[in-house]
């Protein structure tokens, strides 16, 4: 029993201690954040903790590579941007702390994608507790959600607004749904889409309130698509799910008092939480621009709640042209394995969908809750690739049998 223990510790520990740390920075992340407490409080636990997981997984990464170079089209689509940022960075000589930032997560986002590729590769039944660990931090992103909603809400009463908190963390939450596809159990799907549903709805987030039923009637679509079921009873429940998410949005304006729709009205719509003036500004500023300027960007942010324009600022049409690679990359897997008839193709859908909207009206690439969407297209590599060796393993065993069933008949 105790080898069975010392055995089973020593297999998952790699696995045990990245969570530890990925909860140790939520924590931390939860305790400085302005989008649970209003002000940002000292984030030097953050980085720190944040440099630790980059220093674990970079130092998984050079080990394993030593035995194994394992290419997929999103991990090299993750490589050419980062070495992009890295000739961007030396080429505009900007070595201040967001440039820094940005080179850490894109290097991050490479290597929670090689973790995950990697280590369900070569212990496939650690899946079980990979899928354990993320309802751990689901939940507790769910509980970070429901509290800034809470705690802000109070804050702004404090301070003569009584209206319901618009909740960033919203976004958080939202990277688990395609998580939620891939487990096996349809109740314990379902109560994670309840919850999601219930955070989105508070959360009074724009953003969040389109991509949310994208995301849904994308799974179910590419659902019966996997299938190769007939296309009208998934319409019949994507419009179904789209009345209740309907009514759901009524209960939440009249509980709002009106203050959800009214972000919704043509005067909020038309500026966009100032996205409107600073698209204004940024097609002004292109306009001004050199050519090299136009090729290889500023690399300076703009902040203009999208990450195409973002990527334009800080490297260029070149880096633009990149960044494309990259949904490009994940359209192209998910395409695979929709032709395959892999289970898993809903959650690469769902991944490309929220990328692609929250990306249009926000941030994702340099957003830490990103880590959780490449892990999960890591997982996916791995489960993808067993399947096939599974498969594989069950030709050989079959056309052994055969060949063995063959032999015998001339024998006799």
């Amino acid at each position: 029993m105790e080898q069975t223990e010392r055995i089973t510790f020593q297999f998952y520990w790699f696995l045990y201690l990245l969570f530890a740390l990925l909860c140790s920075y939520a924590a931390f992340d939860f305790m400085t954040s302005a989008n649970t407490s209003v002000r940002i409080g000292n984030r030097f636990g953050v980085h720190a903790t944040l440099i630790s997981i980059v220093t674990v997984l970079g130092t998984y990464y050079i080990f394993t590579s030593l035995r194994a170079v394992i290419i997929s089209p999103v991990k090299f689509s993750l490589w050419i941007i980062t070495l992009w940022i890295a000739i961007s960075t030396v080429y505009h000589s900007n070595y201040d702390w967001n440039t820094a930032i940005h080179f850490g997560l894109s290097c991050l986002w490479i290597l929670i994608y090689h973790f995950f590729s990697y280590y369900l590769r070569r212990y496939p039944e650690a899946i079980a507790q990979v899928r354990f660990n993320i309802g751990v931090m689901f939940c507790f992103y769910v509980f970070s959600a429901v509290y800034a909603m809470v705690f802000i809400h109070a804050h702004l009463v404090k301070v003569g607004q009584d209206r319901l908190a618009v909740v960033n963390l919203v976004y958080s939450v939202m990277v688990f749904v395609p998580w939620l596809s891939i487990l096996k159990n349809r109740k314990q799907r379902l109560i994670g889409i309840a919850i999601v549903l219930l955070v989105v709805l508070g959360s009074m987030k724009r953003g969040a309130i389109i991509a949310f039923p994208m995301m849904l009637s994308t799974w179910m679509l590419v659902e019966a698509a996997v299938e190769r079921k007939n296309l009208l009873r998934p319409a019949l429940k994507i419009i179904f799910s789209l009345l209740l998410f309907a009514v759901g949005l009524l209960v939440a304006d009249q509980v709002s008092g009106g203050f959800l729709s009214d972000r919704f009205s043509a005067r909020q719509l038309a500026d966009g939480s100032g996205r409107a003036g600073a698209f204004s500004l940024a097609f002004k500023d292109l306009s001004e621009w050199s050519f090299a300027e136009l090729m290889l960007g500023t690399g300076k942010g703009f902040f203009s709640h999208n990450d195409w324009f973002e990527f334009l600022y800080l490297y260029g049409i070149i880096g633009v042209i990149l960044y494309a690679s990259l949904f490009c990359s994940i359209f192209f897997r998910g395409w695979q394995l929709i032709r395959k008839s892999s289970q898993y193709a809903p959650a690469v859908a769902m991944t490309l969908v929220y990328t692609l909207l929250v990306g249009m009206f926000g941030a994702i690439y340099f957003v830490h809750s990103t880590l959780y969407l490449m892990a999960l297209l890591g997982t996916v590599e791995a489960l993808t690739a067993n399947d096939n060796r599974r498969v594989a393993l069950e030709l050989v065993e079959l056309s052994r049998k055969d060949g063995k069933a063959i032999c015998n008949l001339q024998v006799s």
